[in-house]
């Protein structure tokens, strides 16, 4: 009894220890116990980014200009959420990684954050980080390029170095909307071309106001230690500074485009709006203006329109006080150029007489308006008609309704020319009806009359 009783107590014992076990493993959330699986099927996603001390990316270092690598850490691809506390080892084969160990742990962002410096040596290298994810080590590749040390601008000609120059071509002044070349070249602190992969940025107030540009555009990345570019004038007029910055360093270097103001082959006339306009102080409305605005284009040898031209303007008569403003305009990017033309207090026609400089042996050349034509606009009293179609006797109006008849009245001002267009006349009788009013066309209009009561005068 003794003997069976020590053999089912040791059995016993074994069996609470396995349930102890069990119960061990399962509990405090740790790594976890997966009955189904020993795998864990979650992956950590890394990416690089390289940036220049002015924060824009870059996949350049130099002495002067190292670079700020960012490692961002994600679970199961670029998109997913950020990990923190992750540790990231970084390698170069060139350059040098700071923290010198090339290890840091990823922030609240998922990002480890290291220095990458030049070197003794210069050239193309790879940066390598990595990051152990649960199921094992995830890496990342990023080329990059450490530049020369002492790097240079300007003109290198037959093995000659001009320091802080920009080689500008041709170097007399363009014509209006011409093309330069600028060249500049890059060499190392012995005065040799560099190789190394560099950007250089171009800078000057035209360019930066959209009123010239470069093709191909800045910043431009070279690896000859040469960079040329096509600088084109458009509206761009006078002197224009520019400067070449090496990015990522103070390095500049200088030259000045001038640029001649533009000039026309011929001025157009475009037209006059109105045509006709009313003696100073009887204007009023829409039909009765005071003034002008008479348009001209500057157009080249091609017809086309050109900007950036100064016109000139005078009247061919200043008669009665008759005026122009402004005396001088600048074509817009259409070729347009405005004037007003104000009126006087004599009647008159008068012209624009629009002028500019050709830049040629040719002179000036010129252009004049259609006639403006200044006159009252008001009608005058002895200017006035009334005329009825079918006569003036109607036939049964004191006995029949209906009966109608068409008035026109004619006006035309003191001068007898015929009031503006839309000018109102106002109508009334003292027999029948008649429509209230009506607004003239080349100075006449009409409304119509019709036969009712009354039949005898009820006007006083």
């Amino acid at each position: 009894m003794i003997t069976r009783f020590a053999i089912l107590s040791s059995r016993l014992a074994v069996m609470f220890a396995i349930l102890f076990a069990l119960a061990a493993c399962g509990g405090g959330g740790g790594g976890g116990f997966n009955p189904d699986s020993g795998a864990n099927t979650q992956t950590y996603f890394v990416a690089q980014t390289l940036y220049d001390p002015q924060g824009n990316e870059t996949n350049t270092v130099t002495t002067v200009a190292p670079g700020t690598l960012e490692v961002k850490v994600t679970k199961n691809g670029k998109n997913g959420a950020a990990v923190e506390g992750v540790v990231v080892t970084t390698t170069a084969d060139i350059g040098v990684v700071f923290p010198a160990q090339g290890t840091a742990l990823t922030d609240a962002n998922g990002i480890a954050t290291f220095q990458i410096e030049a070197g003794p040596s210069k050239g193309a290298g790879v940066i390598t980080s990595a990051a152990d994810s649960p199921s094992g080590t995830v890496t990342a590749n990023l080329s990059f390029q450490v530049g020369s040390n002492d790097l240079r601008l300007g003109i290198l000609r037959d093995g000659v170095f001009i320091e802080g120059e920009i080689a500008i071509e041709p170097d007399s002044t363009l014509s209006s909307q011409g093309q330069a070349q600028l060249a500049i070249d890059i060499v190392d602190g012995d005065g040799t071309r560099v190789t190394s992969a560099e950007s250089i940025r171009f800078e000057s107030e035209c360019l930066s106001a959209g009123r010239a540009t470069l093709n191909p555009p800045s910043p431009i990345l070279t690896e000859t230690g040469s960079v040329n570019t096509t600088y084109n004038a458009g509206r761009c007029v006078g002197n224009d500074q520019i400067t070449a910055t090496l990015v990522g360093t103070n390095v500049q270097a200088f030259g000045t485009v001038s640029v001649a103001e533009a000039t026309a082959n011929r001025l157009v006339f475009v037209g006059a709006n109105p045509e006709l306009i009313v003696l100073k102080g009887t204007g009023g409305g829409e039909n009765r203006q005071e003034f002008s605005d008479v348009v001209f284009r500057a157009v080249d040898a091609n017809n086309d329109p050109l900007p950036g031209i100064r016109v000139n303007f005078e009247l061919t008569t200043y008669v009665g006080g008759l005026s122009l403003a402004p005396s001088s305009a600048v074509s817009d990017s259409d070729g347009l150029v405005r004037v007003t033309v104000f009126s006087g207090d004599v009647a008159t026609v008068v012209r624009v007489v629009a002028t500019a400089d050709s830049g040629t042996t040719i002179g000036d050349v010129s252009t004049i308006s259609d006639i403006l034509t200044v006159s009252t606009g008001l009608p005058d009293q002895n200017s006035i008609s009334l005329s009825v179609a079918g006569g003036f006797v109607v036939e049964d109006g004191f006995t029949k309704d209906g009966v109608t008849r068409e008035i026109t009245v004619s006006m035309a001002d003191k001068f007898n020319n015929p009031v503006p267009d839309g000018t109102a006349a106002v109508f009334t009788t003292e027999y029948g009806a008649i429509e209230s009013s009506c607004t003239t066309t080349n100075g006449t209009c009409s409304v119509t009359w019709r036969s009712q009561e009354p039949r005898f005068p009820t006007l006083a």
